[in-house]
């Protein structure tokens, strides 16, 4: 399977909204390095560890480098669709960065303050109940939107193994699964009947916290979460083919989810357990994890975030909520790897802290790490991901569909990174 160099022909072709400044000076990279990462990928799809991958690297406000290898449905690649820049892709948890900055559109209207309780919007979320060594307590203290926004409120997710699982799994309390059988509304609510696994405040949790923004969302707006994201993100970044669900005129478009089985081998679970049919609209529209969108759509968002708020010459965000959004927002009380729950290396290191919706690199996580201070960044279950560097003026997307399986499959996230870094051609200086 040969690699697709795609990117800039293809995307310039598609791209009708200025992504950035318009200058390519020092924005350039190796071609060596390119290819050897292209061959890299090429391997990993010809021995079949991913379906396809899409690759995506901008500088400078200009895409420098974006290609294609493998195919984005199963079945025989003869009749099959090549994976291209308009691919359709599960985003998973790479929804939260956009709840994020939806809430940030609020709080600049005045509709909200951070430090809110969730309660003043949500009356549900009153007197909330921790889970502390098997007894119920009540919390120290209310659900705040800036615990939400900071995985630090104490709900949690029916996949993660805490003490406040049992309660997930009994009520099949879990947004992805259910996407199609209930409403944001009554998802909400039914989440918030059960036990926290810490106190607000006092521990990072990754959770089902960006569920409830996209619900308090509605509730301050009067729109439903699709409606405002449609109207006060999607539209102004031309974001057209993002959304909760995929219309049956772009069906064709959407990529097959795979997981590998205990041969290592890739199973098409497209209609399975893990979000079931996206040609549908969902009654819940889920701020977690619930958006599918292209990568191209991904980058729009992503260089808005890398220039402050602003898109076409005007701020759709103000400078100071993107600022917090790209912040650290974890003190010294949550430990120096306040991410380490997670189980992944790359976030047990000092220095990675967490934003609104994303991680974020306050300090140097020491030896091995390639990438700048300042970096903000999340990914997707499917093993979608994207940072955006300040420091380089980059933007890098990777975007596959290989959900997590008893195959274990690798982590590719690191040497995508690594060939990044590898191929900047730093400015020269003034």
């Amino acid at each position: 399977m040969k690699w697709i160099i795609v990117g800039i022909a293809f995307f310039g072709l598609m791209l009708d909204v200025t992504i950035g400044p318009s200058t390519a000076e020092g924005a350039e990279s190796s071609a060596a390095v390119l290819q050897e990462m292209n061959t890299f990928f090429e391997h990993a799809v010809d021995g079949g560890k991913l379906p396809g991958v899409i690759a995506v690297i901008a500088r400078k406000g200009e895409i420098t480098h974006a290609s294609s290898s493998g195919y984005s449905s199963s079945g025989d690649p003869t009749t099959t669709l090549a994976t291209l820049p308009d691919t359709i892709f599960r985003l998973f948890s790479m929804s939260k960065p956009v709840t994020a900055a939806a809430v940030m559109l609020l709080l600049d209207q005045g509709l909200i303050q951070l430090d809110d309780p969730v309660s003043n919007y949500l009356p549900e979320y009153t007197n909330m109940k921790v889970l502390k060594k098997g007894q119920l307590v009540t919390a120290a203290s209310p659900i705040t939107i800036r615990h939400l926004l900071t995985h630090t409120s104490g709900v949690s997710y029916l996949l993660l193994q805490t003490p406040v699982t049992d309660h997930y799994v009994k009520e099949d309390v879990f947004a992805i699964s259910n996407r199609l059988s209930e409403t944001t509304e009554a998802h909400v609510k039914r989440l918030a009947k059960l036990p926290l696994v810490a106190h607000p405040g006092a521990e990072w949790s990754y959770g089902e916290s960006f569920g409830i923004l996209g619900r308090l969302i509605e509730v301050v707006s009067g729109q439903s979460f699709g409606q405002f994201l449609q109207t006060r993100l999607f539209v102004p970044l031309k974001m057209t083919d993002t959304g909760f669900f995929v219309p049956e005129e772009k069906v064709h478009r959407l990529a097959a989810l795979y997981q590998g089985d205990s041969n290592g081998d890739l199973v098409d679970v497209s209609n399975g357990p893990f979000g079931g049919d996206y040609t549908q609209k969902p009654p819940l529209e889920y701020g977690g994890a619930g958006l599918v969108g292209t990568p191209l759509d991904y980058l729009k968002f992503a260089q808005m975030l890398l220039n402050d708020g602003q898109v076409d010459g005007r701020q759709l965000i103000s400078q100071g909520s993107i600022e917090m959004l790209k912040t650290n927002q974890l003190g010294n009380e949550m430990g120096q790897t306040p991410l380490e729950s997670l189980g992944n290396p790359e976030f047990s290191r000092s220095g990675v802290g967490f934003g609104f919706g994303g991680y974020v690199i306050h300090e140097h996580p020491g030896e091995g790490w390639n990438g700048s201070l300042g970096e903000y960044s999340w990914g997707g279950w499917a093993d979608t991901h994207f940072w955006i560097d300040p420091e380089e003026e980059l933007v890098a997307l990777f975007f596959t569909q290989v959900l997590p399986g008893s195959g274990a499959p690798e982590n590719w996230r690191p040497k995508f990174r690594e060939f990044v870094y590898r191929s900047l051609v730093k400015s020269a200086p003034n």
